[in-house]
């Protein structure tokens, strides 16, 4: 997925926040993860920093107009699956 595409992901599973500077920490993460530097996250990038991410205790929460979901490890696992089916 290209950059625009990660900032989105990133903000709507709340790894990166809306407020403050998201196309900084978007970057930040890109450069960590982007293994080949071609500026686009793979799915094999993608597997790697969901792992490193989850391995640090990260939870993802996803905020909606007055709800708020954290996303299970089983959940992170069916989405990567079915964006991967669609990539």
């Amino acid at each position: 997925m290209d950059a625009t595409e990660f900032k989105k992901l990133m903000m709507d599973v709340g790894q990166v926040k809306r407020t403050g500077n998201p196309a900084a920490e978007v970057q930040e993460l890109l450069n960590k993860y982007d293994q080949n530097k071609d500026g686009q996250i793979q799915w094999n990038e993608f597997i790697d920093m969901m792992v490193a991410l989850r391995g640090k205790g990260v939870v993802f929460d996803v905020e909606s107009q007055d709800t708020k979901h954290s996303i299970s490890d089983s959940e992170v696992v069916t989405f990567s699956l079915t964006l991967n089916q669609i990539m």
